[in-house]
């Protein structure tokens, strides 16, 4: 990957010089809204997903990947380092990312949720090589949209990998009953509670009905961004613009101090092939 400095990053990107310039959207401000989630991704993104898997019926996860990641140079970051690289590479360092987090607390567990799955491109690609390296558990994937759930079913069926999928609304904080026949599962989320602007104050108390092992966030975090530096208050503008989520890890703190879970690993601003949004992972659990 390209390194690249503070002051490089306007040239490579458009998003950081209209934010600079406070004109990334003409000077509006998105709202993240139920009915505007399910125009972005049910109506649009996620809708062309499924044509164009029913359109071909050898069409599969990897036939996805090169649609959606077409080589394109993109300005991302890594622990700390602006980097410019192919949009590709990104996504294959994120699941190496997302595996090696992951592994770390497989002991004494028997499946794998995640939650607002999308079409299935993370746990899709998890399970792939978790089957490679011999890793036995069962695969659930929740999702708020019903061309997501219907993309990631056909995909999944044509991979041969058996995923429970039902559906999760983070915005009422609901899911179908099939995740509570998950035995000792991790649950997981990547970029997907970033579009709830405000989670609800028992987010907490919806992830522990499901009876996780852990749960892992792997997610862009407000609070995170620092609001002393140039870098972090460019970021912290861009969640605010795009009515992104702020409040997860005051939420998460907050249930730690209260004694209800047990916050087990936070590192700040991992990875990202946005430069303006970078994940941080949080890893926590039910108080023992």
């Amino acid at each position: 990957m390209q390194k690249l400095e503070l002051n490089d990053l306007p040239r490579y990107s458009a998003k950081v010089r209209n934010i600079l310039n406070n004109d990334l959207y003409n000077g509006r401000t998105i709202h993240k809204t139920p009915k505007e989630i399910k125009r972005e991704y049910n109506d649009e993104k996620w809708r062309l997903v499924v044509d164009y898997i029913e359109s071909n019926p050898r069409i599969n996860i990897a036939e996805i990947e090169k649609k959606i990641y077409i080589g394109k140079e993109v300005l991302g970051c890594a622990e700390g380092q602006y980097c410019l690289e192919k949009d590709i590479i990104f996504y294959r360092e994120q699941i190496k990312l997302y595996m090696q987090v992951l592994k770390t607390y497989l002991k004494n567990v028997n499946s794998l949720i995640e939650l607002g799955a999308g079409y299935g491109a993370i746990i899709l690609k998890l399970a792939q090589q978790m089957r490679k390296e011999n890793v036995n558990v069962n695969y659930f994937a929740g999702e708020y949209t019903e061309n997501g759930l219907k993309a990631l079913e056909l995909l999944s069926k044509r991979a041969g990998i058996n995923i429970k999928t039902g559906k999760c609304d983070f915005f009422k904080l609901t899911a179908d009953d099939i995740f509570k026949s998950a035995s000792k599962p991790i649950i997981y989320t990547s970029y997907a509670l970033m579009y709830i602007p405000e989670l609800q104050s028992d987010f907490v108390e919806y992830i522990l009905s499901l009876n996780p092992v852990m749960c892992v966030n792997f997610e862009p975090c407000y609070e995170a961004y620092d609001s002393d530096s140039i870098y972090g208050i460019l970021c912290r503008k861009y969640i605010e613009v795009n009515d992104y989520n702020r409040n997860l890890v005051n939420i998460l703190d907050e249930a730690q101090r209260k004694g209800r879970i047990e916050i087990v690993e936070k590192r700040n601003n991992v990875f990202g092939n946005n430069v303006l949004l970078p994940i941080s992972v949080i890893a926590w659990r039910k108080r023992l």
